[in-house]
């Protein structure tokens, strides 16, 4: 039998990361930000839509992703907007995703947002790690502060992550402490530990 889960956290609390270790032990893990890019590549469900709305978005005729969220984080109901546009492209290509996956122990869609995408009621798996540990991960990937906050201000506060949660995983440590707390998840949901 297979076990379904959504992988959620803040912007850089180790969402992929986490991921990577989940599909080590052996999980198929669907990733709705990957969903996002194809559905906002040239010909993509999305992207007439997007492109029409925010074509200051558009370089070289694509969409920059850089330069959207820049554009709709910075704009009252931006992001709203932007979600009611996306959103159900995304849904489809998840599910026709988490389907092709099979009868894997474990099925993980990685969601950037504690929203049940498919609307199956799953249990959600919160990553989780201090806020300046989170913005000195974005750091290192290049994003400005003002950027990190524009997107942190529109996230859940950690406290609310943590509410949502039925799993919490601690991403505060190494890569060893994190597939500990990975191994511990897998097993609560599957109901025996990985491999």
């Amino acid at each position: 039998m297979t076990a379904h889960a959504l992988l959620s956290g803040g912007i850089g609390s180790g969402k992929s990361t986490a991921s990577a270790v989940f599909v080590s032990l052996g999980a198929a893990v669907v990733s709705a930000d990957a969903a996002g890019h194809l559905v906002l590549a040239p010909g993509g469900e999305a992207e007439a839509a997007v492109a029409a709305r925010w074509p200051e978005a558009v370089v070289g005729g694509v969409i920059d992703r850089r330069a959207l969220g820049r554009l709709v984080f910075s704009e009252p109901g931006g992001l709203l907007e932007l979600e009611a546009i996306t959103h159900p492209a995304i849904a489809r290509v998840v599910a026709s995703e988490v389907e092709a996956a099979g009868e894997a122990p474990l099925i993980l869609v990685e969601v950037p947002l504690p929203i049940d995408v498919l609307g199956e009621g799953w249990p959600r798996i919160v990553v989780d790690a201090p806020e300046d540990l989170r913005i000195f991960r974005l750091r290192l990937r290049g994003m400005e502060p003002e950027e990190i906050a524009g997107r942190m201000a529109v996230q859940p506060r950690r406290g609310e992550w943590l509410a949502l949660a039925d799993h919490v995983i601690d991403n505060s440590g190494g890569p060893d402490e994190l597939a500990a707390e990975c191994r511990r998840v897998w097993t609560a949901l599957v109901g025996r530990p990985p491999g």
